[in-house]
């Protein structure tokens, strides 16, 4: 992984909330600040119907959630 390079994160993730009928999508990416060496893992989630969290599981192969 580089630090310039544009991979579109990783850690993606799926979870479904019974409860409420919804879904949440997430993944994490690195962030830099300039005159640092380290990184900071930010993550972003994002609420979603199932037609919006099989397309996002399908696009980054990971399982959808039963």
């Amino acid at each position: 992984m580089s630090r310039y390079n544009n991979n579109g994160g990783y850690g993606h993730f799926c979870k479904h909330y019974k409860t409420f009928d919804y879904y949440r999508i997430g993944w994490v990416f690195d962030r830099y600040y300039s005159g640092s060496r380290l990184r900071y893992p930010q993550t972003i989630a994002r609420d979603t119907d199932k037609k919006g969290a099989l397309r996002f599981c399908k696009k980054w192969e990971i399982p959808f959630p039963k």
